[in-house]
């Protein structure tokens, strides 16, 4: 789903390398593997409120803001973060999560205005979340 989600942005590229890494998976290593294979390029890690409250606890934080910048998007509701070099992602704040997203397909409510289309097609077909 997430290829599906950026084959609709030529800005965008999905990455497999987390689910064919054996064992867990940081962010750290993907990052780390990330900036081995393109490293002119500056990566940003977008994350939401709640995951940004969190980060110092991930594996290798000092490493892993390093290797990319962090870009915040606020979520209604949402914790406060302390990071103050990350990039604050401006516009209206959205509701919006996985879960969220599996509840509205169970009761049979739609959620093209929330994924990509290629994702709410793949959804559907597959009749996932039902």
């Amino acid at each position: 789903m997430t290829a599906l989600a950026a084959a609709e942005n030529p800005h965008l590229v999905a990455s497999d390398a987390e689910v064919l890494r054996p064992g867990p998976s940081y962010m750290v290593d993907t990052l780390r593997l990330l900036k081995g294979e393109h490293p002119a390029v500056e990566l940003v890690l977008i994350l939401g409120t709640d995951a940004a409250a969190e980060i110092g606890s991930w594996k290798s934080a000092a490493e892993l803001r390093s290797l990319a910048r962090v870009a915040v998007a606020a979520r209604p509701g949402g914790p406060e973060t302390d990071l103050p070099e990350a990039l604050e992602i401006p516009g209206p704040t959205l509701d919006l999560s996985a879960t969220r997203i599996r509840e509205r397909v169970r009761s049979g409510l739609s959620v093209r205005h929330l994924v990509a289309s290629g994702v709410a097609d793949y959804i559907c077909k597959r009749r996932l979340y039902s």
